[in-house]
């Protein structure tokens, strides 16, 4: 399926690693296919000998902190290998937060990235969000302030 995206498009986005209850004890590369595609990616650009498809690799957000943290070990393990079999393949890490409707909620994603930020930034990969509720924008006080916040700590 990479080879047909990559007909139209150098980059894609990720959802996730495929954590969930029943695969949590699994290898980072044994949970689902989502945890393939950076691996896949980096093969076709080596294949190419170019950088071909890039990948920002999706951490789904948990509400159990166990799986949220195997999560965001098998995002880093993905973005390790597949940079390693062709560099720069994984660009960078976006935490999910399509349960971002509340203020704790924000603020949780605002410390996965700055907590995970420098790890990051080590492995040369750059880190933010995803939203897909706009009402957190314009309208939900001190919910829209957070958001601002995660922008500015993956700015820097």
């Amino acid at each position: 399926m990479l080879y047909v995206i990559n007909g139209k498009f150098t980059s894609v986005s990720t959802y996730g690693m495929g954590v969930a209850g029943y695969n949590k004890n699994n290898a980072w590369d044994q949970t689902d296919s989502n945890c393939l595609i950076a691996r896949a990616a980096a093969h076709i650009n080596r294949e190419r000998n170019h950088p071909a498809l890039r990948v920002s690799q999706g951490i789904y957000q948990h509400d159990d902190n166990e799986l949220m943290n195997k999560e965001i070990e098998n995002a880093f393990s993905a973005a390790r290998e597949a940079n390693s079999i062709y560099g720069n393949t994984v660009w960078s890490l976006t935490f999910t937060n399509e349960y971002f409707t509340n203020e704790g909620k924000g603020r949780r994603i605002l410390n996965m990235i700055r907590t995970h930020k420098h790890r990051a930034h080590q492995m040369n990969l750059k880190v933010g969000t995803r939203i897909n509720i706009c009402g957190q924008i314009h309208n939900w006080g001190a919910m829209r302030y957070i958001l601002a916040d995660i922008v500015r700590v993956g700015l820097k």
